[in-house]
């Protein structure tokens, strides 16, 4: 219920009064492309004359203004490599034609040799192995996907398939030789790619179905490129999207990634931590990526993060905006909406606001430096059941492996119904110092229901440790709908709200007017977390010099800033009509 109503409410109403308008264009060219139909022979340039493969295009130059449009319902299991560039006034644009189903270019694909009894060794019983030079990463029998075992060389009726990286070889349980026990046996890796491109500039990638690879989308040094109403991952090995430099000097500008569903296809519950997760990343901006917007995107059940942006020393992150996207990850056992990472000066002056984060099993981990993070609801975290520690922190400031985690901004998020803390800032050996971060104008309802890291009913959570110190806790309220009033832990302590105030001064914090009371939400049930007339979060922010919320309402609504992610707006009453009696 909560989902499809925070769909509803926060995409359809609050922000989708933005009505995309694709105005009709004359292209240069047009070239068709129809999996069935077509022949190579042909000149491509209408539908009665379409070439039929892949391979084609990419032998082919395109000029500035070209089209190359695939017919819907087609399939090509081959991979697209984008062979020129556009420029500023005429995008060279991959899209499609005709009615029915996006086309789709898929890297999903029969694993060779497979079919091949001989290709099959018997290890014992229902276990077989063949040689495979890379790992499939996901493996599909009879068109079903099954789940990787712990032990390559020990699949079982459940956990069907391993990979031992060091001999080269794919291990199945089947009830007989794999080559006749199943009608198909597929890979998701087998070609790396659905679509790619390097050093290429001003393409238009739409209403195309990109699927499977260890990547189903790269765009490796590419510049000026929109991806549109596409659907992007099914299947897919790792990366839905990968976005990256070469070097310092070589980076990847100005990208738009709008109204696409990205979906893993990803529906297994392992019983154990995979590492790396299989799949990864949905959307990953890697170094040297800047001056992105990811906007209104869908995003399911990714194994990692949902949108992941990074960088690594050497190079620079930043400026990229990360907005009004719904993510969830309710069909797998680990996963992340949200989160940016990097060592000190490389991943700055990233933004992510107005997304909705539900029903995710995994911390939303926030660090860098220099970040926004705001007008952001995380609602339904779970922790990961085959974890010993708890997953489910709504928002996490950790500085590990190095990452810097100083100067990030956390305003007016909702953060609701999760196992962990809302807001947790840890402290430990080996983990970078935490300071000059700001927490303001947050709600934390009904957090530390479930947990495993003896946090329970705790909404925020201040570690004691000399990495974390010097930050900023203010105007934050803080509630658990059973009345608990313990409901932080401050360096080791649980406390009420008005004792963590007391706090102030402490270790170089700044913690003021923080509140505990219910916010009232008007209607959490059905996802609607605008605020009531009473409650207690109107007036009693601070201001953060943020102008605009929700909706696009101006911030301030009223007199003074208020808690959480929705100005109040006030129900307009009718007029009062003074009634006259004649004398």
């Amino acid at each position: 219920m909560t989902t499809r109503k925070t769909i509803k409410f926060i995409r359809d109403y609050m922000l989708g009064m933005a009505v995309l308008i694709l105005a009709p264009q004359a292209w240069a060219a047009e070239y068709y492309v129809d999996s069935v139909q077509g022949n190579d022979a042909n000149n491509g340039l209408s539908a009665t004359a379409p070439w039929k493969t892949i391979a084609k295009i990419n032998s082919r130059s395109f000029n500035p203004g070209d089209a190359i449009l695939f017919k819907r319902g087609g399939v090509w299991k081959e991979q697209l490599i984008v062979p020129s560039s556009g420029n500023a006034s005429n995008p060279i644009t991959f899209g499609a034609y005709g009615s029915g189903a996006k086309p789709i270019i898929t890297a999903l694909d029969a694993i060779p040799g497979g079919k091949s009894a001989s290709a099959w060794t018997n290890v014992s019983g229902n276990v077989w192995y063949m040689a495979l030079a890379a790992d499939p990463l996901r493996v599909f029998l009879d068109g079903k996907e099954y789940g990787r075992a712990q032990t390559p060389s020990a699949p079982n009726s459940t956990l069907r398939f391993g990979y031992d990286s060091t001999a080269g070889r794919l291990y199945l349980y089947a009830p007989a030789n794999p080559a006749s026990a199943y009608s198909t046996l597929e890979q998701s890796a087998a070609r790396t790619h659905a679509m790619r491109m390097s050093n290429k500039n001003y393409i238009t990638i739409r209403d195309l179905d990109l699927r499977g690879g260890v990547i189903s989308l790269e765009l490796a040094e590419s510049n000026f490129i929109l991806v549109e109403n596409c659907a992007i991952g099914w299947y897919v090995g790792k990366f839905g999207i990968l976005g990256h430099g070469y070097g310092p000097s070589k980076v990847c500008l100005n990208n738009v990634i709008r109204h696409c569903l990205l979906d893993s296809g990803s529906r297994l519950r392992s019983p154990y931590h995979l590492n790396p997760e299989i799949p990864h990343d949905g959307i990953k901006l890697r170094y040297g990526c800047q001056n992105w917007e990811i906007h209104d995107n869908e995003l399911y059940d990714w194994g990692h993060t949902a949108i992941y942006v990074t960088s690594e020393s050497g190079y620079q992150t930043k400026n990229n905006k990360v907005y009004s996207n719904y993510i969830s990850a309710a069909n797998i056992d680990y996963g992340r909406g949200l989160a940016i990472d990097g060592p000190d000066g490389t991943c700055f002056n990233n933004e992510m606001f107005f997304n909705s984060v539900i029903d995710t099993t995994c911390r939303n981990q926030i660090n860098g430096n220099h970040n926004l993070f705001y007008y952001n609801i995380i609602a339904g975290m779970t922790n990961v059941t085959h974890m010993a520690n708890g997953t489910a922190q709504g928002i996490s400031v950790e500085g590990y492996t190095g990452w810097a985690s100083h100067h990030n901004k956390f305003f007016n998020n909702l953060i609701m119904n999760c196992d962990e803390a809302g807001i947790k800032v840890w402290g430990y050996t080996g983990a970078t110092d935490k300071y000059a971060n700001e927490f303001r104008n947050n709600i934390i309802y009904n957090c530390g229901r479930n947990s495993k890291d003896n946090y329970r009913n705790i909404g925020i959570v201040i570690e004691s440790h000399a990495t974390v110190k010097d930050n900023i806790y203010t105007n934050n309220l803080v509630f658990h709908p059973d009345g608990i009033t313990n409901v932080v832990n401050y360096r080791g302590a649980a406390m009420s709200v008005a004792a963590f105030n007391n706090q102030n001064g402490n270790n170089g914090n700044t913690i003021m007017n923080n509140l505990y009371g219910d916010p009232r939400f008007t209607d959490s049930g059905q996802g609607d977390y605008t605020l009531r007339a009473d409650s207690p979060c109107i007036d009693a922010g601070i201001n953060v010099g943020l102008t605009m919320g929700m909706a696009n309402v101006p911030v301030p609504f009223g007199s003074k800033v208020d808690i959480g992610a929705f100005e109040f707006i006030p129900v307009p009453q009718p007029p009062v009509v003074q009634r006259v009696v004649p004398e």
